[in-house]
């Protein structure tokens, strides 16, 4: 295919709006929205995917099937905590220091 060919073509967008009565180009247009406020609110990258799959049609020459699909990244805050390891195992307290208050005296009990 040569550079005339594609200048011949329709336009992609155009063949986006094609695919099953526009519902991928909508889909889309709502993903890129959700990403970009996404984006503004936790100040991280996002990113909206359109997949196109085009395959021929069996025993029906000259045509092809195209299948879409939109994804989308959408950045949200991060979740973190700080954690001691303590023979293999993720702990809150630090082993290198001793506890201030057992665990009953917290619970206001006894033993």
């Amino acid at each position: 295919m040569g550079s005339s060919d594609i200048e011949l073509m329709r336009p992609f967008a155009t063949v986006l709006e094609g695919i099953d009565r526009g519902r991928v180009s909508d889909e889309a247009t709502r993903a890129l929205a959700e990403v970009v406020e996404a984006v503004q609110q936790h100040e991280k990258a996002g990113s909206v995917t359109v997949k196109i799959e085009v395959k021929p049609r069996k025993g029906d020459s000259g045509t092809v099937e195209v299948k879409a699909a939109t994804s989308a990244k959408i950045p949200g805050p991060d979740h973190t905590g700080v954690f001691f390891v303590d023979g293999g195992q993720l702990s809150r307290d630090d082993p290198t220091m001793t506890a201030m208050f057992t665990r009953t005296e917290v619970n206001g009990g006894s033993n």
